[in-house]
């Protein structure tokens, strides 16, 4: 009984901070007039922590059925998928802050899926350059992890401010 009034509290307390925190949030980004500071940062890091979770997960659940090829490409695909959807609803929905994901061009979705493949292939490569017996768990975490740091570079590329126009 006790420990369910605690988590009852606790969710409560926590409800009205994310509110607080959204309702600063976006009034500070209408006094600056752009995105608080350390929301790319934030960003990189959920991107690259559940990329690399879920391409170790991934791994794991393929091991014995696939190459290794499969394997990374697989993991690859589906961590930054699930890091960018995670990512979005972390950053931009709880803290009401970053840019909307919802409006992303197609562009931009093809080259995040050519970069998770050039990752989870640079991934295997490295590996296999590495030397040495690996498993699939390791593969799909390396593999995670690389597509999850390329499509953190082009995440900063996209949303980054054009400089202004020299005269």
């Amino acid at each position: 009984m006790f420990a369910r009034v605690v988590s009852l509290e606790f969710a409560r307390c926590l409800a009205l901070a994310s509110k607080s925190f959204r309702v600063s949030s976006e009034e500070t980004i209408k006094q600056l007039g752009e995105k608080p500071m350390g929301v790319t940062s934030a960003s990189l890091i959920v991107v690259i922590v559940i990329g690399a979770a879920v391409g170790a997960c991934v791994g794991a659940i393929l091991g014995g059925y696939a190459p290794a090829v499969v394997i990374a490409l697989a993991a690859g695909i589906i961590a930054t998928v699930v890091a960018a959807i995670v990512r979005n609803k972390l950053v931009n929905r709880l803290s009401g802050a970053g840019p909307d994901e919802a409006r992303t061009p197609v562009v931009i979705t093809v080259f995040g899926i050519i970069g998770a493949i050039a990752g989870s292939l640079a991934a295997k490569e490295l590996l296999d350059q590495a030397g040495g017996d690996y498993t699939s768990l390791w593969l799909g975490t390396v593999a995670g992890l690389a597509s999850a740091i390329l499509v953190s570079l082009l995440m900063i590329t996209y949303h980054m401010y054009p400089e202004p126009k020299r005269h």
